[in-house]
Formats: structure tokens, C-alpha cells, sequence
């Protein structure tokens, strides 16, 4: 099917690959190892990562991990998109066509989630995205609480499945978690030591699977935030050593795969922390240049999948942060076309999110800056 995918479209096909690393329950023939040995081969050679798992609670949240990716570029969409209601692309082909994007009926779509969301191993997720909703609607305390819910829940069941690198994963992320909550209510000790779980925890399992990007890439933003804490805590020095290791890991990963939508974000996240960085130190220059690169990699996402709000976001989060240094520089031409861009990209996202107190603070500072200028 992939093939087929390939020589119908051009285009290199999406492929997740899982391998159950627990033992086989029944002996393997010398040709079944010989030949998955050349399957492992092939993958290495053509440094395609691999999803690891040991059990169905692992493989369920892998899977549940890739198809929510797939969903957040677009290249699997919610609902019908075609005229007259006619389903025209499937999941099986022929050899001579091969499907583009899967499209399937919002209820199936549900019906589907509450299938894979069954278990006790997914309680805390619902957990997490509530505390996340809160914060964004700047409710703290709230998202506090929810945080605690899912990182109690996280808890157990890596105490329960200690070998379990999902539920230890889980466990990492609910550290994450915690760190923004204390974050937002200024608790900056706690939030501190959650973020340095976190990181050791992602440590751990990135040794233990070098070969999954995403461990790799946990461990990248948890050098992140370490760096965004001790900014708050005006340790700059750890601060900008904390950044470096981020932005070394995001620039392996682009490197690896270049046309990853996450690491391309994750890559221009890192521009922007560099950016804040030299700001605080007032070193405008460097803050510029990698403002720019920000700018950039933003842009490319923004023109690439104009509907993705993330992506929107982050191009007016450039924007806004051109402006501010051209402002400094005293380039006042370029800096108000930077600020009406973002205040264009954040009227579109106010729109469609009318309580998200961010957009509208950001807006406000926008239309401030213009009328000084």
C-alpha cells in the first residue's frame, strides 16, 4: 500500500513501524530471525524510528500518540471535506491508486476514541488535557488540581508496571505538567523540582531507547523548560546552558528528518528561547538573528497549514517579537509592519477563540505599541 501510495502520488508515504520487544511466546525459526533481523537492518539504514512496545497498554498508547500527530499536521482530517457528501479516498488500494488522507465521519471518529480509550492506563489523560484547558483560560488554581489528579494516576501505574516505558513516559509528562501548574501560580521551587523530574525521567528512558525520536524529543523540551525556570529565576548562566542542550537535540532531530512538522516547531521554539535569552542579557544583535530564524521556520508552518492554530500562534508570537527588537533598534518601519502582522494573526485567532486570555492581552499590547509608534 505504500508502494502503491508512492508511485501514485510522489509523495513518501507516513509509516509508523511498532516492534513488541518482549519475548515471543513460541520459538522462532532461524528464517523468521534471519529475516527479521533484515527488516531491523533496513529500518536503521534508512533511519526510519521504530515504536517499542512490550505489552497492548504500551502499543495502544503509542498508537493513540501517532494517530493524534497525524490529526494535528492535517494529514488525517476530521469529517467529511467533499462536495455532495461522497467519500472518495480509502484505506485499501489496488496497486494502480492509493489514498491521500483518510476521511472519516465525525461520529465513527468518536466511537472509535472511546474504544481506545478504554483502560485504566488512559484515566489520567482526560486529567491532563482539563488542568492544560484551565491554564489556558487562565483559571490556576483549577489546573492545579487536575494536574495533581493526573500525576497521581501517572504515579500509580508506573509504581504498579515499574518495566513499562509507556506508563513511565506517562509518569515524566505529569512532572511536566505540575512544573507549568507552580509555574502559573508563581510557585517557582515546585515547579523547579517537577521540571528536573521530568528531565531525569526522560534521561533515563532516551539511554534506554536511543533509537525513538521521541524520547529524544521529551528530553529536548525538558531541557526547555529547565531553561525557561531559571530564567524566572534570574539564573541566567543555567539558563542558557539548559537552552544550548535543548536547541543541540532539536537541530539532531531536525537534521534526521527534516520534514517532521514537530521538530520543524520545536526546532523554531528553540530559535525564540535563544532570542529571549540574548534580550535579557541585552544583546539585541544576537537576540535579532535568532528572531529571524524564528520568524522563518514560523512562517514556513504558518504558509504550509494556514488553518493549524498552533502554527498561527507561533508566526504572530515571531511577528510580535520582531517588532519588539526593530523597536529596540530603533527601526520603527519595520517594526510596525512585524506588529500589524501579528495583530492580523491575532484578530483571526481571537475569532476562533474568543476566551483564550492570551490572544486577547497580546492583541491589546499590539495596538498600544502601534499608537506609540
Amino acid at each position: 500500500m505504500a508502494w502503491a501510495q508512492f508511485r501514485y502520488t510522489g509523495k513518501h508515504p507516513r509509516i509508523f513501524v511498532f516492534e513488541k520487544t518482549a519475548a515471543p511466546l513460541k520459538p522462532v525459526s532461524n528464517k523468521d530471525k534471519n529475516s527479521f533481523k533484515a527488516f531491523q537492518k533496513k529500518l536503521n539504514d534508512t533511519r526510519h524510528f521504530i515504536n517499542l512496545y512490550d505489552d497492548h497498554h504500551k502499543l495502544t498508547k503509542e498508537f493513540k500518540k501517532n494517530l493524534s500527530l497525524l490529526f494535528d499536521d492535517e494529514y488525517l482530517k476530521f469529517g467529511n471535506n467533499y462536495p455532495n457528501n461522497e467519500i472518495t479516498e480509502y484505506l485499501y488500494t489496488d496497486g494502480n491508486s492509493a489514498p491521500g488522507n483518510f476521511i472519516c465521519r465525525e461520529d465513527e471518529h468518536h466511537m472509535i476514541t472511546s474504544e481506545v480509550l478504554k483502560g485504566k492506563d488512559d484515566l489520567a489523560d482526560p486529567y491532563s488535557g482539563l488542568g492544560k484547558v484551565y491554564s489556558q483560560l487562565g483559571l490556576f488554581e483549577k489546573a492545579l488540581d487536575f494536574c495533581k489528579n493526573d500525576f497521581e494516576l501517572s504515579k500509580q501505574l508506573y509504581e504498579n508496571y515499574p518495566e513499562n516505558a509507556g506508563f513511565k513516559d506517562g509518569l515524566a509528562l505529569s512532572y511536566q505538567n505540575l512544573g507549568k501548574a507552580y509555574n502559573d501560580l508563581g510557585d517557582l521551587e515546585k515547579a523547579l523540582n517537577s521540571y528536573q523530574e521530568y528531565n531525569k525521567i526522560e534521561k533515563q528512558l532516551s539511554g534506554q531507547y536511543p533509537l525513538d525520536s521521541r524520547f529524544k524529543d521529551n528530553l529536548s523540551i525538558s531541557y526547555q523548560f529547565l531553561g525557561n525556570i531559571h530564567v524566572s529565576l534570574g539564573n541566567l548562566e543555567k539558563a542558557f546552558l539548559f537552552y544550548k542542550k535543548y536547541i543541540e537535540i532539536k537541530k539532531q532531530l531536525y537534521k534526521e528528518d527534516p520534514e517532521n512538522i514537530s521538530f520543524i516547531k520545536g526546532l523554531a521554539i528553540s530559535y525564540q528561547f535563544l532570542g529571549e535569552v540574548h534580550i535579557t542579557l541585552n544583546d539585541a544583535d544576537k537576540a535579532l538573528k535568532f528572531f529571524i530564524k524564528f520568524n522563518k521556520l514560523t512562517k514556513e508552518l504558518y504558509d504550509t497549514y494556514s488553518s493549524n492554530i498552533d502554527f498561527k500562534y507561533g508566526f504572530a508570537i515571531s511577528n510580535k517579537k520582531l517588532g519588539d527588537i526593530y523597536i529596540k533598534k530603533n527601526k520603527l518601519t519595520i517594526a510596525k509592519k512585524h506588529y500589524f502582522q501579528s495583530l492580523y494573526l491575532y484578530e483571526q485567532l481571537i475569532e476562533a477563540s474568543p476566551k483564550m486570555i492570551d490572544y486577547s492581552n497580546n492583541l491589546n499590547i499590539l495596538k498600544q505599541k502601534l499608537k506609540e509608534i
